[in-house]
């Protein structure tokens, strides 16, 4: 390409305000040139990407119904966390969703001194709660709420919510 353009300016000097103008006309050309070819190209990989999404999509709702089916037919690979059925080009996934806590250490440490839990307080440089050991003593309810397992009451300032399965081709 470069070639081609050196043989079809050769000999070509920009020599006065015609041919400086002429110059000027042809950048404002070849970037619009640019411009359209961008556009085009970004269309197309646009219509591209979207058929192709399509596609994944289609196909990844078709192998988390072929795993179901190998679940209740008893071939998959079935852990307290995980389904798995692997195939010669890739293994098919599902990993159940775990609880997950939503935590304010401020709060959660205001309601352990008042439920005169000290020892499940670390105190280093801030007081926060001794997570592990507080875990230990809970139980989640309805709504999300988290109770103390002996006495049923509601800790404030820990909330618990459940993540979503989730579906992977490794």
């Amino acid at each position: 390409m470069d070639e081609q353009l050196n043989q079809e300016y050769e000999g070509f000097v920009c020599d006065s305000d015609q041919k400086a103008e002429w110059c000027i006309r042809k950048i404002k050309e070849a970037e619009e040139d640019t411009r359209r070819w961008e556009l085009h190209y970004k269309n197309q990989l646009d219509k591209i990407r979207e058929t192709n999404n399509s596609t994944i999509t289609y196909m990844t709702a078709q192998l988390q119904k072929y795993l179901a089916a190998q679940v209740a037919a008893g071939l998959a690979h079935i852990t307290k966390t995980t389904e798995k059925y692997s195939l010669p080009s890739g293994t098919l996934e599902t990993k159940h969703g775990t609880l997950e806590y939503l935590k304010d250490d401020k709060k959660l440490v205001e309601w352990l001194k008042s439920a005169d839990m000290m020892d499940l307080i670390k105190t280093e440089v801030r007081q926060s709660p001794i997570w592990a050991e507080l875990k230990k003593l809970t139980t989640v309810v309805e709504d999300g709420h988290v109770v103390l397992t002996d006495t049923g009451e509601i800790i404030d300032g820990l909330e618990a919510h459940v993540k979503e399965d989730t579906f992977s081709i490794k």
